[in-house]
């Protein structure tokens, strides 16, 4: 198991931990240098609770937030879509607008979405967590962890 691995494992697990959404998480896509993986958090959270906690997790993993429409932000998503795109060959291209779109969908769906951008060394960071807006359900954790070397 190469450093890379190693290194994004561990952050994606400290983050769904972070949330308590670790048990019965399912990895979409897991390569060298890109993890995604998908969890279901059993901690009970409002819109303001899942930005407060978005903003602890940073702080714990000690990473910095990128604005995802600043260049930083740009380069980051584009070394995310590099690294899937070294495995599959997907048909869209990632950037900050694509992501704000799919958030405006989840949000006609009656979910409520936060997210956030960050990096953490050579590592880039990409969580969202949405729930429905009636209160009904967990909220459900989206994770991407990428080597950025």
């Amino acid at each position: 198991m190469g450093v890379y691995v190693i290194g994004i494992h561990n952050v994606a697990k400290e983050i769904l931990l972070h949330f308590n959404a670790f048990e019965g998480s399912k990895p979409l896509f897991d390569s060298q240098k890109i993890l995604i993986v998908r969890g279901a958090s059993r901690k009970k959270m409002d819109r303001e609770k899942i930005k407060k906690e978005l903003e602890k997790l940073l702080e714990k993993l000690d990473a910095k937030e990128v604005d995802l429409m600043s260049g930083e932000g740009s380069n980051i998503l584009a070394m995310m879509d590099n690294n899937i795109r070294l495995e599959i060959d997907p048909e869209a291209e990632s950037d900050f607008m694509g992501i704000e779109k799919l958030k405006e969908t989840f949000e006609q769906m009656n979910f409520i979405v936060e997210y956030k951008l960050a990096r953490k060394n050579n590592i880039g960071i990409f969580v969202v967590v949405y729930k429905d807006k009636a209160d009904v359900g967990p909220c459900f954790i989206e994770v991407v962890v990428s080597s950025l070397a």
